[in-house]
This record gives structure tokens, C-alpha cells and sequence, in this order.
């Protein structure tokens, strides 16, 4: 934990600390977690992490709802409770949950008490019983599974999934429902993970397994309809339409990418709260609470741009002066310097097939406009103000 941390640190921003331990399957093992050796895992996890980046967010593995008991899978709630009960509390900064709408509308919270979309709800009560309410919640996955043709019907567990599908006009407003939902009702919902964009396209899944329908993309990459609503949603990128609760407050503004012209994708954090930037470069983080914290804005390839002192007043908007993050840091220690342009130059002529800190304008080649940025800021380190 402590190396992973200490490779990436400035660079990505949150940790989330295993996944789904109260299922067997999960935890490698014969039998589920306890709850006290989960924390126990996630406080030396939290110690290693804080230890090479004490910036960085710690968040708690999402729980699989559930209502069981036995050895394969413990009732999520029972084992949040658990969680605390065995000391948690100082050892993560967002609590993740896997809220998913099983068969049922995002809003409804009656038709079944437990496989729904605002149990997550029920998790925030117990949070706030142990004092924790100041904590956001992440929703690390969230989705609604899609009816698959009828050569799929008997393969692997989909008996057990029936009653959960939807169609796929309906998966698209489910999830958009579900966004406006927590938008309105939850201001202690900080991101939400969809599960899953494209897994029906990794080449080692069956056409038919599962998993390839929750996706929000078809087996040919082709656009499903939640897909195309999610990215009109992002498209336009609203302002959050909930009005802001007494006690809260939110930050806005504008990142400029040095060198591009697309400045979509920096991450801005304050309190717990992280935002990804548009095209343009604004970013929006709603309902954090009235205080003074650190603003920290990054991105893969870039100088960190660090707010130490910024005031939150509940009730009000702080509307931040734009950001300028300075191209050329390529290996993330906060300087520019001669390992950055080593970096650049070892890769010059390279044409990456993804995204790379090396490809500082992200015109698809490491080239002569890379090595102008790395030596226009040489010397340069981050800024904090």
C-alpha cells in the first residue's frame, strides 16, 4: 500500500480499500470477513497510505447488499455495524457503497427494504449513530442489468437474476433518475461510480455472462441508451438543481490545461468532495460544509495547484479566480525538472494508444510541443497559494 501510494502520489487523488468483503467470493477464503479483520486490514491500509501521500482519501471497500447469513455472505448492514464496532471510524475518509436497483426504480424504498437503490440510505443512519456524519458517501458501483437474448437465459447464474432485469430504455432512466435522486435528496453523496461501462468488450468475458449487461455499452461498442443519456447529461454539465441544505456550501470554477485545448479530466478535491473537470475546464463540488480546507487541483502530467486556506460559508457558492496547472511534471514529484524531460525523451517519436503523463499536450505523440512545455517550466515547482 505504501508503494503504490508513494508511486502515485499527487496523481490520484482516493483509495478505495478491497472490495465487497462480506462475500466469501470476495475475500478469498471459504468464509466472508469478519468485520474485525477487514478493519483491521483497512487500518494498516489507511496508516501505509496517509504515510506516503496524507492527502490522499481512503475509502472503505463497498459492501454487497444483501440480507444473508451464513459463511458465503454476511448482511451488509450487520457488517457496517461491525465495522464500527471493531474501531473503523479513524480509519477512512468516505464510506463506499455499492447501491444497486436491483429490479426496482431508484426512488422506491418499499418494495423490498433491502435490494434497492436508497439502501444506502439506511447506511448513512448508521453513520451518523456513531457520530460519522460528516464523512461523505461514494457509491464505488451502481447499475441495473439489462435483459439479454434468449440464448442467454440458462447460462450461469442468470436464474437467479431474473426478477432483476430491466430493459434497456429503462436502465437509461433508472440511472439518470438516480443521479437526479441523490443530486436532490442526498447531500452526502459525493461520486457515483456507474457499473459498468464496457466490460462486455474484454475479451476473456462470455457474450453472455452477466456482467455484460450491466454495461452501458453493447459487445460492438456501440452506445446503449443509458450510455447516450449519461453523456448528454455530462455534455451539459448542469449546475446541481438541489438547493443548498443551511449548514452547506459549494465551490465552482474553471481549470486551464497549459498547452490544450480540451481540459476535460483534471480532478478538484475539497473536504472529501472530488469533481472531474468538462471540456471547458469547469467543475462544480456541491453541498460541502461551511469551513476552511484545502482545494487541490491535478492532473496526470501537470504541476498540483494547491488552495491551503480556502473559506466555505454555508449557504453560498465560492466562485474560484480560474486555475492554471503548468505542464511537465511527467513523474508526479511536484517539480519540474531533468527526470521530466528524461521522460519525455525517452519516448519522443511514441504515439501511446491511451492516455500518458509523457504526452503532455495530448495530441496522441510524444513530440517536439512536449519537450517545449517540460523546458518553458523547467525548474517550476507546484504552485500553493
Amino acid at each position: 500500500m505504501y508503494d503504490t501510494v508513494a508511486r502515485y502520489r499527487g496523481r490520484i487523488a482516493a483509495y478505495q480499500v478491497c472490495n465487497e468483503p462480506n462475500l466469501a467470493e470476495m475475500w478469498h477464503r471459504p468464509r466472508h470477513a469478519e468485520p474485525g479483520e477487514y478493519v483491521a486490514f483497512l487500518r494498516e491500509a489507511y496508516r501505509q497510505a496517509k504515510t506516503a501521500d496524507p492527502n490522499c482519501l481512503i475509502v472503505t471497500a463497498g459492501l454487497a447488499i444483501n440480507g444473508g447469513a451464513g459463511d458465503l455472505a454476511m448482511d451488509d448492514l450487520a457488517f457496517l455495524r461491525g465495522m464500527y464496532a471493531a474501531g473503523a471510524k479513524p480509519y477512512f475518509d468516505v464510506l463506499g457503497a455499492h447501491p444497486y436497483g436491483f429490479g426496482y426504480a431508484p426512488e422506491d424504498a418499499t418494495s423490498n427494504l433491502v435490494h434497492c437503490f436508497r439502501r444506502v440510505e439506511q447506511y448513512r443512519t448508521v453513520m451518523l449513530q456513531y457520530g460519522d456524519g460528516a464523512k461523505p458517501v461514494w457509491a464505488t458501483e451502481v447499475g441495473w442489468i439489462i435483459e439479454p437474448p434468449p440464448q442467454c437465459y440458462g447460462y450461469g447464474d442468470w436464474s437467479s437474476r431474473w426478477w432483476q432485469r430491466v430493459s434497456a430504455q429503462t436502465q437509461a432512466d433508472y440511472l439518470m433518475r438516480a443521479c437526479q435522486f441523490a443530486r436532490t435528496n442526498w447531500p452526502w453523496m459525493g461520486v457515483m461510480f456507474v457499473w459498468n461501462m464496457d466490460y462486455c468488450l474484454a475479451p476473456w468475458n462470455d457474450y453472455c455472462d452477466q456482467k455484460s449487461w450491466f454495461a452501458i455499452l453493447n459487445h460492438d461498442g456501440t452506445p446503449r441508451p443509458a450510455y447516450e443519456r449519461l453523456a448528454q447529461m455530462l455534455q451539459g454539465r448542469p449546475a446541481p438543481t438541489a438547493t443548498l441544505s443551511p449548514s452547506m456550501g459549494a465551490v465552482a470554477g474553471r481549470v486551464i490545461l497549459e498547452g490544450r485545448s480540451d481540459h476535460g479530466g483534471a480532478t478538484v478535491s475539497v473536504d472529501g468532495h472530488t469533481g472531474t473537470t468538462g471540456q471547458d475546464g469547469r467543475f462544480h463540488l456541491g453541498q460541502v460544509p461551511g469551513g476552511t480546507y484545502q482545494l487541490q487541483a491535478q492532473m496526470a502530467g501537470y504541476l498540483r495547484y494547491v488552495v491551503s486556506a480556502l473559506s466555505v460559508q454555508a449557504g453560498n457558492i465560492v466562485t474560484m479566480p480560474d486555475i492554471l496547472l503548468r505542464a511537465g511534471d511527467v513523474n508526479g514529484d511536484d517539480q519540474v525538472d531533468l527526470f521530466d524531460l528524461v521522460a519525455v525523451s525517452t519516448r519522443y517519436g511514441a504515439r501511446p494508444s491511451g492516455s500518458t503523463a509523457e504526452d503532455l499536450n495530448g495530441d496522441g505523440e510524444v513530440n517536439l510541443f512536449d519537450l517545449v512545455l517540460v523546458g518553458k517550466n523547467y525548474g517550476t515547482r507546484y504552485s500553493q497559494v
